[in-house]
């Protein structure tokens, strides 16, 4: 076999620029070394904890000064590769509304509905998360809902939880112009662990369509068959 290759030399000049070396400027250093190793890569993989938000209404206009009946839905996917077992939802109801009934909020996952000892509801006055697109006839409301309080939710990947809830919108006024509800939603694959966040890219929005309408009226009396009686005819 070949003779192995001498060992390396290295040189160094020392200057006053090193304050640790400073004591040795002048002076001429020589190395020798000689090293060898091996490098091992593992495979590592990691899980990614994310998901898709969505909410909308089931009309996007709705007729001033009568009573109107909209239906809430909203999904969040699991499209990250971590299970999710909590969520804590911050809901804004535009003022136009009624107070919204806790009764009448379901919650389900892949079509089973949660029994209520999985999830805990409040209602607060005021909306927390929308301050520019607001309605005149109220403060509004704002669902805070945490999913996952007695046992872990289990939400795996490809999954989604859907909450549904009915919304009534007694009078609407024709002072209402657009009307914004956002949402807020924080997730987490342990109780105690890292938090993601995600709002809707693009919350529902309503309108309130006021139309007025000229009705002309007008009235006829025509005497009848007998003395006495006569016939009249309103026209609109």
């Amino acid at each position: 076999p070949p003779p192995p290759p001498p060992p390396r030399l290295f040189f160094f000049t020392l200057s006053p620029d090193n304050p640790i070396l400073s004591g040795l400027v002048g002076s001429e250093m020589c190395i020798r070394d000689r090293s060898s190793g091996t490098i091992e890569l593992k495979e590592q993989q990691l899980t990614v904890l994310d998901a898709i938000l969505q909410k909308r209404y089931d009309k996007s206009r709705i007729k001033s000064y009568i009573s109107s009946n909209i239906e809430t839905v909203i999904t969040l996917e699991n499209n990250g590769t971590s299970e999710i077992n909590v969520l804590r939802v911050l809901d804004d109801v535009p003022g136009i509304f009624e107070t919204p009934s806790v009764d009448d909020i379901s919650i389900e996952i892949e079509g089973t509905e949660l029994k209520e000892e999985q999830y805990g509801i409040d209602v607060v006055n005021g909306t927390q998360l929308e301050d520019k697109h607001v309605s005149p006839d109220g403060d509004g409301h704002s669902l805070r809902m945490t999913i996952g309080t007695s046992a872990p939710l289990g939400l795996q990947p490809g999954k989604a939880v859907v909450i549904r809830y009915p919304l009534t919108a007694p009078d609407p006024s024709p002072r209402n112009q657009l009307l914004v509800a956002p949402i807020k939603v924080d997730f987490s694959s342990e109780r105690f662990g890292p938090v993601a966040t995600r709002m809707v890219e693009r919350p529902p929005m309503l309108r309130v369509v006021h139309k007025r309408r000229k009705i002309s009226t007008g009235k006829e009396v025509f005497p009848g068959g007998k003395p006495g009686q006569y016939e009249i005819m309103l026209m609109f």
